[in-house]
């Protein structure tokens, strides 16, 4: 062999090898980079001028495929806005100025072009102070316009001096399982993120939710979900609000497959009380229920185990004035049906007190029908106004809700905290001081401070606070008259 071949063919064999070994390095060095941010959350431009507070909006028909995901996202990451809280100390206030001890982030999105923002409730509950970051990195101070424990739902609201992108609101249920999807979040003021998935399941109760009148009803899907994102943007391939994204169940604290959102049409209904009344109006039917078991569905002759099963029937509740009994079985409720506890919640919480309701049921295999006029917490007919938080201004003290962080240290019980008491007030003649947990007015329990402020406004002559402090089980209690 020639020496020039001979060499010519050493050098092509040295880089093929060296193309190959250059490639395998490759395959092991361009590996995502990865950020670890240590965060105290374990958790369309439009001409359009009318508020969507307003009534129903109509909806344009654009030519857009399901399965893109580029106008979508352009639409929802200028309307997803990051929020951070700041928490205060002892004696922080919604009205004064406070150097805060603790700055949480979340996420929300703008549902209207002047300034409503919805996010999730556990994202600024207890905060002393909002701030709303846009996409564009401007900033907003916010209002705190009401929050739902039942739902997780809580009201912002912004003022700019300019129109402001939202998100029109979708139909949740018109979603479908296999649907793809988008989790849209703002994190970290890191600007919007962004991903896709499909719809898994609809109707989920995961039991995240601690009020005694939660609604849970999530809409599963597999659209990455971190910490930071909560309040963010469920969307369909059209851009619109289909959901807002809360939880993700996991075993590590990051994103394991499973994140979980509140319907849009829950969170409307939500966000329109708050906006009207300041507090959300639950319509209650007075009946205890539960998914049907085997012998439910055998006892009645029913196909499948689609529905609610009554366990008890409350005294002079919309259920038993209509006629409802203990072992009858729900299956629709103005023809509209529900497979599941989590859905009949869901339909259930569309109403307001003072609704007329028709309710298809079975009662020992017969097919029956009545109509139920539903009622409010307090088992009338009446819309509950926001609680007026002035009766506790004018004992002396400001209170707040217990976290769930916190509620360990204080037996893991449901209360209200005390962050400041003047010493010279009704209250701070009573020796009550500022961390402690309220838990009981004259016996009577409450699932958080609006209920508390609603129970307080109640009462008359003699009262009597209830609770612990932190780290001491044993109770106060601390005795005052209430003169209005």
């Amino acid at each position: 062999m020639k020496p020039f071949l001979k060499q010519n063919i050493i050098i092509f064999l040295v880089a093929i090898c060296s193309a190959f070994i250059g490639a395998y390095l490759a395959l092991q060095l361009q590996k995502p980079a990865q950020i670890v941010l240590n965060n105290e959350i374990p958790a369309q431009f439009s001409n359009y001028s009318e508020s969507l507070f307003n009534g129903n909006v109509a909806q344009k028909n654009l030519n857009i495929p399901s399965n893109s995901f580029v106008f979508a996202a352009k639409k929802a990451t200028n309307a997803v806005v990051n929020i951070k809280s700041l928490f205060g100390g002892g004696d922080f206030s919604f009205w004064t100025h406070n150097t805060p001890i603790s700055i949480s982030n979340g996420s929300g999105v703008l549902v209207s072009p002047d300034g409503y923002i919805v996010t999730n409730r556990h994202v600024v509950n207890g905060s002393s102070e909002i701030e709303i970051t846009m996409n564009d990195k401007s900033t907003y101070k916010a209002d705190l316009v009401g929050t739902d424990a039942t739902t997780d739902i809580a009201l912002l609201k912004i003022n700019a001096k300019l129109q402001l992108p939202f998100l029109f609101f979708g139909n949740s249920d018109s979603i479908q399982l296999g649907e793809w999807v988008m989790a849209v979040g703002n994190p970290f003021n890191l600007e919007s993120t962004v991903t896709a998935g499909i719809v898994s399941a609809k109707g989920r109760s995961i039991n995240i939710l601690e009020d005694a009148y939660a609604i849970e009803s999530f809409i599963q899907t597999d659209a990455v979900v971190n910490p930071g994102n909560s309040g963010g943007a469920l969307v369909n391939g059209k851009g619109d609000l289909i959901g807002i994204n809360t939880a993700i169940i996991t075993k590590s604290g990051k994103y394991e497959g499973y994140s979980f959102s509140i319907p849009s049409n829950l969170v409307l209904k939500t966000i329109q009380d708050l906006k009207k009344y300041g507090f959300a109006q639950r319509a209650i039917l007075g009946a205890k229920i539960d998914n049907l078991n085997p012998m439910d569905v055998e006892i009645n002759h029913l196909e499948n185990s689609n529905g609610v099963v009554i366990l008890s029937v409350a005294k002079n509740s919309a259920a038993a004035i209509c006629g409802l009994e203990k072992g009858d079985v729900l299956l629709a409720i103005n023809n509209k049906k529900f497979s599941s506890r989590p859905e009949f919640q869901e339909i259930l919480g569309a109403f307001k007190p003072g609704n007329l309701i028709s309710i298809d049921f079975v009662r020992k295999g017969s097919p029956m029908n009545t109509h139920a006029v539903l009622r409010n917490k307090e088992n009338n007919l009446d819309v509950i106004e926001k609680p007026n938080p002035e009766i506790a201004e004018k004992l002396g003290i400001k209170l707040r809700d217990l976290t769930k962080n916190e509620a360990p240290k204080y037996s893991n019980s449901k209360g209200v905290i005390v962050t400041y008491v003047n010493p010279k007030s009704k209250m701070g003649r009573t020796n009550l001081a500022a961390g402690f947990c309220i838990l009981k007015i004259n016996d009577q329990t409450f699932e958080n401070l609006d209920e508390f402020l609603l129970l307080l406004n109640n009462q008359r002559g003699k009262v009597v606070f209830e609770g612990i402090y932190e780290n001491y089980s044993e109770p106060y209690f601390y005795a005052f008259d209430l003169v209005k």
